[in-house]
């Protein structure tokens, strides 16, 4: 039962595995809300909680180090807080209280696994210890 087949027409075609045509996933966050919660006006401190127009995406999904810069409003003075994501990816609140010593600061920088992110939309809200 052995029969020959010509195959002379596909004898010189390149065989090669179709290469995947995904996107590459990237760090990825829109910016819709800033604001304070669980404050304590009798320390000066708060929670500052990001809230995102849509889940953000990672390229990494077990990687989301975000850090955000607040700025003392009228000034150069800065502060660096770290922000932990919740669990459905729509916001991000500090770990810990943050000590606001004067009474206004503002957003001025948002880095999601050191890519900046575009905060205009939050950078002129006040945050202010009420």
């Amino acid at each position: 039962n052995d029969v020959e087949v010509n195959v002379d027409s596909v004898k010189n075609n390149d065989l090669k595995i179709a290469e995947s045509t995904t996107t590459p996933k990237e760090d990825k966050a829109v910016v819709s809300k800033v604001e304070l919660v669980e404050q304590n006006a009798q320390l000066k401190k708060a929670k500052v909680k990001l809230t995102f127009s849509k889940a953000i995406t990672l390229e990494n999904e077990a990687q989301a180090s975000l850090k955000l810069t607040l700025t003392k409003k009228g000034t150069q003075e800065t502060k660096v807080v770290d922000l932990v994501l919740n669990q459905d990816k729509t916001s991000a609140t500090t770990k810990d209280l943050v000590e606001f010593t004067t009474d206004v600061y503002q957003v001025s920088k948002l880095t999601l696994n050191d890519v900046e992110v575009n905060v205009d939309s939050v950078k002129n809200n006040d945050l202010k210890i009420a």
